[in-house]
């Protein structure tokens, strides 16, 4: 299994190139892809943190 650690530096590199994206980029369009990059990451991270927690289990409801 992947470390959690892994996930989040993939997390963190997203967020950190869209946050670069939005701040350098003047096109609206690639701000708007700036920021669908950054929110990847975070989802990225979300689902990361949850398989990893000790409250996620394979069983259903």
């Amino acid at each position: 299994m992947i470390p959690l650690s892994w996930y989040l530096s993939l997390s963190f590199i997203l967020i950190g190139l869209g946050a670069y994206g939005m701040m350098v980029k003047r096109n609206l369009i690639r701000i708007l892809i700036a920021a669908e990059i950054m929110g990847n990451g975070v989802n990225i991270a979300l689902v990361a943190v949850s398989i990893y927690s000790p409250a996620f289990s394979f069983l259903g409801q």
